[in-house]
């Protein structure tokens, strides 16, 4: 073992599922359990944006209105 490496208690189904996963990606366990580790977080703050979406700014949308109520001012003719 690396001297930066230390070991993780799982149960042996676990690492089995673990390791077959990896091999499958090409990828060493530390290396697929560091990614699936990011995916989970990158999934989590999306969740968070999605939600922060669902239910806007009532003023950014009332200034977005007004926005494109003024489309029209003739600007584009010059």
């Amino acid at each position: 073992m690396k001297p930066d490496m230390t070991t993780l208690k799982v149960s042996k189904v676990t690492r089995e599922a673990v390791t077959t996963a990896a091999r499958e990606k090409g990828m060493t366990a530390d290396a697929f359990l560091t990614w699936v580790i990011e995916e989970q977080m990158w999934a989590e703050r999306m969740q968070i944006v999605k939600a922060a979406m669902a239910h806007p700014d009532q003023e950014y949308l009332a200034d977005t209105r007004l926005w494109d109520s003024s489309s029209g001012d003739g600007l584009e003719d010059l």
